[in-house]
């Protein structure tokens, strides 16, 4: 992904986007599969073109915000070919894998309703829950079949998210598209985007992280050694949007990250058009804000892990760029690193 400084003109902006390579983790019979999609027209073949802007969400629609109140929420798990979703209607608005917003103390009423051919359930991924309410996959709602949610938020404010958990089938099905952020609000940040003028949707930005193959789609099929080493794909989304850029102006901006992959690590770095290195400030992770923010270069997202961090572009020119990349590591539990060209997340 590339941030870019909102003066530069398109034509500036496409010469600037053609970025240099980073590396990415990948099992070791990847090299096969991407020698076979490499020229695919759906993608693997693109570098380091940033072509297409990032979907950020608005009110309705796509992850659209959907403010939780004391009425019942119903979400419908939906199957429109070989991709799934959430949809939810509020008042004249449809949403498709809503945004979900509400605050540390709200009681939630939410009811799941299977429209898919096959089991599901919802799992409120990094909420304090009671068994009942978890949707741990030990309770399986079936197709046709209605699930109704009653819970408290006990959580402090940050992101979370939310996304079906039936066991067996959870990749399967989170790769397809069944899962959204959950957005839970309390007096610390409240204090902070006061503190910082930060504004959601503009300078506060939410991120998810996603690897697919080209040519799937959203179809999952994977291979004896996906099963062993999980499901790796060679092409990069943010928000569901293939190497995106977005302009910026020359300010502190909040970056709130999912790594929704299903298996993939991320080592995340910002660097500047001249090769050298953005520093960030960590605010927060999976639990909330930290006690202090922390001074960062580069940071490890395992998949289902959130980070908070603040990058300031009040030293960019405008036309300069600056690339949200995945770097190469080694991880203890591996023996593979793998160079890819241009895998900028």
């Amino acid at each position: 992904m590339t941030f870019l400084t909102s003066s530069c003109n398109r034509r500036q902006w496409l010469r600037l986007g053609a970025a240099g390579a980073a590396s990415a983790l990948v099992p070791a019979s990847w090299p096969a599969l991407y020698a076979a999609t490499a020229t695919s027209a759906n993608g693997c073949d693109t570098g380091s073109a940033f072509t297409l802007p990032l979907h950020v969400p608005g009110v309705d629609g796509e992850s659209g915000r959907l403010v939780l109140g004391p009425d019942p929420l119903v979400l419908k798990a939906v199957a429109n070919g070989s991709a799934l979703a959430f949809n939810a209607v509020a008042g004249n608005r449809r949403f498709t894998n809503p945004t979900l917003a509400t605050t540390t103390g709200a009681n939630l009423r939410i009811a799941l309703d299977n429209a898919l051919p096959e089991p599901t359930i919802v799992h409120w991924h990094g909420l304090a829950m009671d068994t009942r309410n978890d949707g741990n996959g030990e309770t399986l709602v079936q197709p046709g079949a209605q699930f109704r949610y009653a819970f408290t938020v006990r959580n402090r404010g940050g992101l979370y998210w939310y996304h079906s958990h039936p066991h067996g089938n959870t990749a399967q099905q989170v790769h397809r598209g069944l899962f959204g952020l959950l957005d839970v609000d309390d007096e610390d940040q409240r204090t902070l985007r006061q503190a910082l003028e930060l504004t959601p949707g503009d300078t506060e930005l939410t991120l998810v992280l996603q690897d697919r193959r080209a040519g799937d789609g959203n179809r999952y099929a994977p291979a004896p050694e996906d099963e062993l080493y999980g499901w790796y794909g060679c092409l990069p989304h943010v928000n569901g949007v293939l190497r995106p850029f977005h302009r910026v102006a020359a300010r502190r901006y909040r970056l709130r990250i999912l790594n929704a992959s299903n298996a993939r690590t991320y080592r995340l770095a910002l660097r500047r058009d001249n090769g050298s290195t953005l520093p960030l400030v960590l605010l927060g992770t999976d639990g909330g804000l930290l006690e202090r923010p922390v001074a960062c270069t580069e940071l490890l997202v395992s998949p289902a892990e959130r980070v908070d961090v603040l990058a300031d572009f009040g030293d960019a020119s405008a036309g300069d760029f600056v690339i949200l990349e995945s770097r190469a590591f080694d991880p203890m539990q591996a023996g593979w690193v793998v160079p890819v060209s241009t895998f900028d997340a």
